[in-house]
């Protein structure tokens, strides 16, 4: 498998296969390296980062909260519902010998199930996430190339990937616009790029946000993440100016927060496979917490 590792700081290029056979690189810059077992990682967080303290949480310390986190996931049906119907556009897409890139592949639930005969490759900022898919890929046949890094600055060259995709990885970036465009940049002429956002549209997914600017203000705690909407006008826009065809769909609408005042009433949005799923298609979509965006690069 070879792609052009290109490091977005001193524009360094080499191949993968190279990259593979060496027992270890290190750009000129000093901020990416390559070691023997093939890992490209940036050694620290790069100066274009919008918030160089989340970065570095999600790098260094996130993994465990995340495996107690995907552990509730894969407990909640609804969620599992909805990631098939993400994954579903990918996997429509992954043909025999297409080239796929998956950012913020966490544990692996996505790239697992990617076809055998794909040539896979994998970004994530957690280092923890990493090594947990080098440990648990041991025994298996399933393989993909692994690189850590940041969706704002993806080190491969332009137009390498017949399909691209980042889901539940969005809504952690200040920058999401620059992450968008990353997305676009890599993904070639004819390929297809799959992701969801928080839904700026969403009154609910705003007094989410407010509501935990005001929980951080009041009780600050070490470990919080902050989260991020984004506008659809604004996502239609980075990908028309990238040449894309844009689809979009709309998941949790109406009342999808348990937070106060709403709690209950936001827990049975939550759970209903009505405002779930059913207007995810419609005009109401537009209300959904959720956006699944599917864009097309026709130029």
């Amino acid at each position: 498998m070879s792609v052009l590792f290109h490091c977005p700081e001193c524009d360094a290029v080499c191949s993968s296969e190279v990259l593979a056979r060496s027992a270890a690189f290190a750009c000129s810059c000093g901020r990416w390296r390559v070691d023997e077992r093939g890992l490209a990682s940036f050694l620290r967080p790069h100066s274009s980062s919008a918030d160089v303290e989340q970065t570095t949480y999600f790098r260094d310390r996130y993994h465990e909260r995340w495996r107690r986190e995907q552990a509730a996931f894969d407990r909640d049906t609804r969620h599992d519902r909805y990631r098939a119907i993400c994954f579903e556009k990918v996997r429509a897409r992954a043909l025999p010998g297409a080239r796929v890139l998956e950012v913020g592949s966490g544990l692996g639930h996505f790239l697992r199930q990617l076809p055998p005969d794909v040539e896979a490759h994998a970004v994530d900022l957690s280092i923890g996430n990493l090594e947990y898919l080098r440990e648990t890929w041991a025994d298996e046949t399933l393989s993909a190339r692994l690189w850590n890094a940041s969706i704002e600055r993806l080190p491969f060259t332009d137009g390498q990937f017949d399909v691209v995709y980042a889901f539940s990885v969005l809504w952690y970036v200040r920058d999401w616009p620059t992450a968008v465009a990353e997305l676009a940049r890599v993904t070639r002429q004819g390929g297809l790029v799959v992701f969801d956002v928080y839904n700026g549209y969403s009154v609910w997914r705003q007094w989410e946000s407010l509501y935990a600017r005001i929980r951080r203000a009041v009780r600050p705690v070490s470990d919080g993440i902050a989260t991020y909407y984004a506008w659809p006008t604004a996502l239609s826009t980075v990908l028309a100016r990238a040449g894309f065809q844009t689809s979009v769909e709309g998941y949790y609408t109406l009342l999808p927060t348990t937070l106060p005042p709403f709690g209950t009433c936001g827990q049975l949005g939550q759970r209903s496979d009505v405002l779930a799923f059913r207007f995810a298609h419609t005009a109401l979509r537009w209300t959904g917490a959720k956006l699944l965006i599917a864009a097309r690069r026709v130029n």
